[in-house]
């Protein structure tokens, strides 16, 4: 709804009054349109038509195109909101993707189907009436996707595997997510956690057996006011088994850029071939600290520290596979999230990259 008026009727004091309420329905269809830079992406825009209203019952459909410099995205969404009139939310997406990845293009063709609802929702409100909603979310996502790769550089081909070839994925995935943030884009104050765990079977009709473990967890501290310290630890485990013997490279860990490991080339933290490319790799281990304060009104700053480190295997991980990024940057506060420019340095170096790498993209990096 757009609008709902609540408004008593008759005589003030009278023991029962009729409460008269007058809703005004919100206006079903939507167009949106939107542009921007990243430096993972480069220019970017997209374009979204939808009616979010379907049969009066809140039931929403939307057909989205979304293209940069680095490859192009169309999705067509439905939503349900009650399933069999439950509190469990649907949500079914079709796409087809390209994407020039560093060594390849890699397309993709696929569709995913996700139930999810709130638990516990009485132990979540929110401290203040500004506060975002905190919440208990578990989730449950069954994927179809099939890989179509081409343009591989020939040391990706030698030296990683990674061959023209279709590949198909189908996996399930429970998830659980707990919000207790302020603001979710730009955090004052409070925490996220988030764990998945993804099964990849041919006993669905894939091509390939995997399983794949994701924790995720970020803490937003007061400290000392206005300022904020911002702490984030990220966890991933997978593995292969059954017929397969390696992830496909685009369900493969892959770290360095603006939201991992800051002060190295977007995926350049882990496993690379001889030409530079990133392989990936089924151990990711990343930590981040920020400490984020106002300049003047709008604008603020941040200082951090990140560090990171990925491995083929789960088993080759050490202390001495980590890539430590140090740096500062600035925050424009806008309504949608922070404009972030952050500059950071390599205290490692990968090849011949440049050790000082910049970073302009909208919304905090965790």
């Amino acid at each position: 709804f757009d609008r709902v008026d609540v408004e008593a009727q008759g005589d003030p004091e009278a023991p029962y009054r009729d409460v008269a309420i007058t809703l005004r329905e919100a206006k079903p269809w939507r167009f949106e349109f939107g542009g921007g830079y990243d430096t993972d992406e480069g220019f970017r825009g997209f374009v979204t038509i939808g009616q979010d209203n379907l049969f009066g019952t809140r039931r929403s459909i939307a057909l989205r195109e979304r293209v940069s410099q680095k490859g192009n995205l169309t999705e067509l969404q439905y939503r349900e909101p009650w399933i069999f009139g439950t509190e469990w939310q649907a949500e079914a997406v079709g796409f087809w993707q390209s994407t020039q990845e560093i060594g390849y293009v890699s397309d993709g063709l696929g569709m995913t189907f996700t139930v999810q609802r709130e638990l516990l929702r009485e132990l979540f409100r929110p401290e203040e009436p500004t506060d975002h909603p905190k919440s208990l979310r578990a989730g449950f996502r069954y994927r179809l996707q099939q890989y179509r790769r081409h343009d591989i550089e020939p040391d990706l081909v030698q030296e990683g595997g990674i061959e023209e070839r279709n590949d198909l994925v189908t996996s399930v995935m429970p998830s659980l997510s707990l919000e207790l943030r302020d603001l979710p884009s730009d955090p004052r104050r409070g925490s996220y956690h988030y764990t998945s765990f993804e099964f990849g079977t041919t006993a669905l009709g894939g091509t390939v057996d995997f399983v794949k473990f994701r924790l995720e967890d970020s803490f937003f501290i007061p400290w000392p006011p206005p300022t904020v310290l911002a702490l984030s630890s990220r966890l991933g485990l997978a593995a292969p088994y059954g017929i397969s013997n390696a992830l496909v490279i685009e369900d493969r860990f892959k770290a360095g850029g603006s939201t991992t490991v800051r002060g190295y080339k977007l995926d350049k933290v882990g496993p690379l071939d001889s030409a530079g490319n990133p392989l990936g790799g089924n151990f990711a281990l990343i930590f981040n600290i920020e400490w984020r304060f106002p300049i003047y009104r709008w604008l603020g700053g941040v200082t951090f520290f990140d560090a990171g480190a990925v491995t083929p295997k789960v088993k080759d991980f050490s202390l001495n596979d980590f890539y430590p990024g140090v740096g500062g940057g600035l925050r424009i506060t806008t309504p949608i999230g922070p404009i972030r420019l952050d500059v950071g340095y390599a205290i490692r170096q990968v090849e011949q990259d440049n050790r000082i790498q910049v970073y302009l993209s909208i919304g905090q990096a965790f």
